[in-house]
C-alpha cells in the first residue's frame, strides 16, 4: 500500500571511511528504498526549450499506475520539432546509494534517458534506454557509474570531468527523440516507484584492524609441527565466573559487593537511571562505591520497564541513552545490558504473536547493538550475530549445586557460554531473614570461590572477550626455517570498549620449543596459566587507547546553535548534535587550548534509519578550531511501528585531548511523527477501572448487539460508573507503548487495587471497504466486540465500508507486560499481513 510510503524525503546517509586499515566486519546487501511513488506532484518539467517544437505536459494518472493511487504521466509530442521532455527532482543522494530504479510504461518506442546533477554542478548523461515492450510496465535500473553515464558537461571549476560527485542534487528522467522519422513521436509515459538501492550493510558490528605475530621456535622442526589457536577463555580457563546485580539499591548492593570481593569474584551492577526511577534518590556516588574491586557497570533501562511492549523509539532510548549517562558519570565503559523484568519479547500464551508478523526480539537485538551493547546477561539471543549472551544460575537464593554439577557435564552448554553467573538481585538478601539469606550467598561464593581453573571477572570483561573469540579472525600460519608468524583481524577497541587481550595456545611441540613470541604493533606476555601447550595473551595495538575520561553533552531541546555547555571532564570543549529535515548536524568547538586528535565519531541512530552506526575519523582540530558535519539519514521503513515516539540520537565522539584519550557523547531528540490511525493507539476511549459492581458484562454484551444504540449504552455505562470516558494516549506519555498498545492502567504493576478489576476501550473504526479481518489480541483475559459481535482467537470478522463500533473489555493484570495497556492488530485473515485501509478514531471525533 502507498499509504505507508507518501511523503518520503529523498535524504539518504552520506558515510565517508577514513583510515584504511580499518574493515568494516560485515556482509553488504542492497535495500531497495522507494523515493517517490507519484502519489504528489514534486517534480519539475522540461520540454527542452534549446531544441524547438517539442510539446508536452505532466499530471499524475489515477488510470495507469504500477501502485495505487497515480502515477507520473509525460505526454509528449516531438512530432513538430524537440528531442526530449521530462521530469527532473530535486535530491540528495550520497555514495552509499548504488543505483536508482522505476517503473516505466510507454505508448510508443521513444527511448529513455536519466540525467544527474552532481554536488558540483556537473551533469551526468546515460545512454538511451529502449523500453523492450510497449504498453507494458517495466522495470528501469541506473546504476550509479561512469560505465552508465557516458555524457558530462558543466561543473564547477576544478571538479573532475567524467566524475560522478556526490552527493546528487537532482535527477531528470526524460523521453528521447528516436530516429529521423517524427511521425509516430508522440504518445505518453507512465513513470511509478522511483526508488534507490542503498547498500544495507550491519554497521552495528565492530570495526577491525590486523596485527602479525611472529613465533621463534627451538628449530625449524618445531616452527613445521606447531599449530596456534585461540582459547575460548582469557588465560585458557576451562570456566568464567561472574555476577549480575540488577536495580538501584545501595544497602543491599554494597553487601554483594563486600562479599564478592572477600571470596575473590567480579561482577556487574545493572542499573537503571542515575535518578533512581523507584525512589528518585541519586544513585552517582553509589555506582562509584559499587565499581571497587574490579566491578563495573551495566545497563538496565532508564525507567525499568517491560521493554517489549514499548515503542521502538523509547526502547532506543532506554537503552542508549542509560549507558551515555551511565558512561559520563563513571567515566567507564558500558557494554553490558540485562532485561528489566527479564522481558525481552512475547512469551508464554502470547509467543504465538510472532508468528502473526510481529517478531520483536530480532528488533531488540539490533538496537542493543545499535546502541553500543553487545553483551547481554540473558541466554534468549543465541540466534543474533554480535550479541554475546550469558546465562544465569538459580537466583535470589535458590539452590545452585544441582545446576553447576549438571552444567559442568554439558558440553554444550560450556562451547556455547562457558560462564557461571550468579544473580540477579542484591535486595533479596536484605530482607526477610537477612542474616540467613546473606549467609547462604556466603556459603555459595565461598564454595565456588578462588578456583585456580576458573576466570573471575565482570561481565565487560567476559563479552569483550567472547566477541574477539567469536569474532576474529586468525590466518593460517606461515613458516620460515625456525620462525612461524601469523595474521590475526580482531575489533577495533574503541568497539569492544574493553581491553582484555586474546589468549593463544600453541600445541603440537612441547612448551620449552618455543623460544619467543614477538608482536611489533603490541605487547606479548606469556600467560599465566599454561596448560597442554604454551599460551601467551596478546595486547591490542599500542595506538589504541580506552578513554579515562568521558563526557555528555544532552542537547534535549534540539537546538542547532554551539553554546556554551561542556562537560567539566573536557573544559573548552563544546559540541552540539542537532536533528532537522532527515539531517544529523554535528559541531565541535575546541577552545581547550590543545589539539584534538585521532578523533573518531560514531553515531548512533534508532530503528527508524537505515544506517544503524555510521563512524567517520576527522582530522586534527588545533585549539580555536570548528569542525561541522552533516549526516544526511536513510528511512529505514516509514512504517509508524518504527517511527512512533521521538527519536533520540547519539554521536560517541572519541579522541586524544593533548595526547590523553578520551570520550564525548552528543546526543539530541527529534520532534514525534505525527500519528498513524490505522494503529489502535490514540483511537480508542477507556473507561475504568470498573469492579463486577459497575460493570455487567454479560448486559453490555446483549446491548452491543445493536450497533446503532452502542453510543448511548457505553456513555449510560459512564454515567453509571460515575466515570469520564478518558482518551489522552499517544507513544509520548510514560511508559511510552507500542503503537499496537492501548493504554489502560499505564503502569507495570498494580499490586495495591482490588482484583478483578476491568477497562472497558471504545473506538470507531473506519473502514474504507467491506472486508474480513483478523483482530490479534494477545491477552488471554480481553474480550472483543466488533459491531456487536465477538472475535475469537484466529478467527475473522466483517467490517462494514464506513464506521465500526469496536469494544475491548479488558481485565486487568497485578504485574505483567498487559498490565499498563492491551495489545491488538488487526491482519488479513490467515496472514501476517497488517491491515493498512482502516483507521481507529475516539468516539468524539
Amino acid at each position: 500500500m502507498k499509504s505507508n510510503q507518501k511523503n518520503v524525503v529523498f535524504l539518504l546517509a552520506l558515510i565517508v571511511t577514513i583510515g584504511a586499515s580499518y574493515a568494516m566486519a560485515k556482509e553488504v546487501k542492497l535495500k531497495d528504498i522507494v523515493a517517490d511513488d507519484f502519489s504528489t506532484d514534486k517534480c519539475g518539467f522540461t520540454i527542452g526549450a534549446e531544441f524547438r517544437g517539442a510539446k508536452g505536459k505532466k499530471s499524475l494518472s489515477k488510470a495507469e499506475f504500477k501502485s495505487a493511487p497515480t502515477s507520473m504521466c509525460i505526454d509528449y509530442d516531438l512530432t513538430a520539432g524537440g528531442r526530449y521532455i521530462g521530469i527532473a527532482k530535486p535530491t540528495n543522494i550520497p555514495a552509499r546509494v548504488k543505483s536508482i530504479s522505476f517503473d516505466a510504461k510507454i505508448t510508443s518506442n521513444n527511448q529513455l534517458c536519466l540525467r544527474l546533477t552532481d554536488s558540483t554542478g556537473q551533469t551526468h548523461q546515460s545512454q538511451f534506454v529502449p523500453l523492450k515492450k510497449i504498453d507494458t510496465w517495466q522495470k528501469m535500473v541506473f546504476s550509479l557509474n561512469k560505465k552508465t553515464f557516458p555524457q558530462h558537461w558543466g561543473g564547477a571549476k576544478g571538479s573532475k570531468k567524467g566524475t560522478i560527485n556526490f552527493p546528487l542534487k537532482s535527477i531528470g528522467i526524460y523521453v528521447q527523440l528516436t530516429g529521423e522519422d517524427r511521425t509516430s513521436q508522440k504518445g505518453k509515459l507512465y513513470l511509478d516507484d522511483l526508488a534507490i538501492q542503498v547498500s544495507m550493510a550491519d554497521s552495528s558490528s565492530a570495526e577491525t584492524y590486523t596485527q602479525t605475530v611472529e613465533i621463534e621456535f627451538k628449530d625449524e622442526a618445531a616452527a613445521k609441527n606447531a599449530a596456534v589457536q585461540m582459547t575460548p577463555l582469557y588465560n585458557d580457563y576451562e570456566w568464567a565466573v561472574s555476577a549480575r546485580w540488577d536495580d538501584n539499591f545501595k544497602d543491599a548492593g554494597l553487601i554483594v559487593r563486600d562479599l564478592m570481593k572477600k571470596y575473590g569474584y567480579k561482577g556487574t551492577f545493572y542499573l537503571n537511571r542515575w535518578l533512581n526511577p523507584c525512589g528518585g534518590k541519586d544513585f552517582r556516588d553509589t555506582a562509584m562505591e559499587f565499581m571497587e574491586g574490579g566491578n563495573s557497570i551495566g545497563d538496565h533501562s532508564l525507567s525499568h520497564p517491560m521493554i517489549n511492549v514499548c515503542n521502538r523509539n523509547r526502547i532506543f532510548e532506554e537503552m542508549a541513552r542509560n549507558r551515555v549517562e551511565w558512561e559520563a558519570i563513571t567515566d567507564s565503559q558500558v557494554v553490558s545490558y540485562a532485561f528489566s523484568y527479564n522481558r525481552c519479547g512475547y512469551w508464554g500464551s502470547t509467543a504465538f504473536i510472532k508468528d502473526k508478523g510481529e517478531e520483536l526480539k530480532p528488533d531488540i537485538a539490533t538496537l542493543l547493538k545499535r546502541a553500543g551493547l553487545y553483551s547481554l546477561a540473558n541466554n534468549w539471543f543465541m540466534d543474533f550475530k554480535g550479541i554475546i549472551p550469558a546465562p544465569f544460575m538459580p537466583y535470589d537464593g535458590a539452590d545452585i549445586d544441582g545446576f553447576v554439577q549438571k552444567t559442568l557435564k554439558n558440553k554444550d552448554f560450556k562451547t556455547k557460554h562457558p560462564i557461571f553467573m550468579f544473580a540477579m538481585h542484591a535486595w533479596a538478601y536484605n530482607k526477610g531473614n537477612k542474616e540467613q539469606r546473606q549467609n547462604k550467598l556466603e556459603g555459595q561464593f565461598k564454595k565456588y570461590g578462588n578456583n585456580p581453573d576458573w576466570w573471575y571477572c565482570n561481565m565487560n570483561e567476559y563479552a569483550a572477550y567472547r566477541y574477539q573469540y567469536k569474532y576474529s579472525k586468525l590466518l593460517p600460519l606461515q613458516r620460515e626455517g625456525n620462525i612461524a608468524s601469523f595474521s590475526l583481524k580482531r575489533p577495533v577497541l574503541l568497539d569492544l570498549n574493553n581491553a582484555v587481550p586474546l589468549t593463544f595456545k600453541i600445541t603440537g611441540v612441547p612448551a620449552q620449543d618455543v623460544v619467543a613470541v614477538k608482536c611489533s604493533t603490541a605487547e606479548s606476555v606469556k600467560a599465566a596459566r599454561q596448560k597442554n601447550g604454551y599460551s601467551f595473551n596478546l595486547q591490542h595495538d599500542r595506538d589504541q587507547k580506552l578513554p579515562v575520561k568521558i563526557g555528555l553533552i544532552a542537547n534535549n531541546d534540539n537546538q542547532a546553535a554551539v553554546y556554551a555547555d561542556q562537560d567539566p571532564d573536557f573544559p573548552g570543549l563544546r559540541g552540539t548534535l542537532f536533528f532537522k529535515d532527515n539531517k544529523l548536524g554535528l559541531t565541535l568547538n575546541n577552545q581547550t587550548g590543545l589539539p584534538l586528535t585521532k578523533t573518531r565519531i560514531a553515531y548512533r541512530l534508532p530503528l527508524a534509519w537505515n544506517e544503524g552506526v555510521v563512524r567517520r575519523s576527522i582530522a586534527d582540530l588545533k585549539s580555536g578550531s570548528k569542525y561541522k558535519d552533516d549526516l544526511y539519514l536513510v528511512p529505514r521503513d516509514k512504517n509508524y511501528q518504527y517511527t512512533a515516539g521521538q527519536d533520540y540520537f547519539v554521536a560517541q565522539v572519541d579522541f586524544r585531548l593533548g595526547g590523553k584519550p578520551g570520550r564525548l557523547h552528543l546526543s539530541c531528540h527529534a520532534a514525534a511523527t505525527p500519528r498513524d490511525p490505522s494503529y489502535p493507539q490514540g483511537g480508542f476511549a477507556r473507561l475504568g477501572p470498573l469492579n463486577k459492581k459497575k460493570l455487567d458484562i454479560d448486559n453490555l454484551v446483549a446491548a452491543l448487539g445493536n450497533k446503532d444504540k452502542a453510543a448511548d449504552t457505553l456513555n449510560a455505562l459512564a454515567k453509571k460508573a460515575g466515570m469520564q470516558w478518558q482518551s489522552e494516549d499517544t507513544p509520548l506519555m510514560h511508559p511510552f507503548l507500542s503503537p499496537q498498545m492501548i493504554r489502560t492502567t499505564g503502569k507495570w504493576q498494580n499490586w495495591g487495587a482490588p482484583q478483578p478489576q476491568f477497562w472497558v476501550l471504545w473506538s470507531m473504526l473506519e473502514s474504507d471497504k467491506e472486508q474480513d479481518v483478523e483482530f490479534v489480541f494477545v491477552s488471554p483475559n480481553d474480550r472483543l466486540f466488533v459491531n456487536g459481535v465477538e472475535a475469537v482467537k484466529d478467527g475473522s470478522v466483517k467490517l462494514i465500508k464506513g464506521r465500526n463500533v469496536v469494544v475491548v473489555v479488558n481485565k486487568e493484570y497485578r504485574h505483567h507486560e498487559f498490565c499498563p495497556g492491551t495489545f491488538l492488530r488487526v491482519l488479513k485473515p490467515g496472514t501476517a499481513e497488517r491491515v493498512t485501509n482502516i483507521r481507529f478514531h475516539q468516539p468524539a471525533e
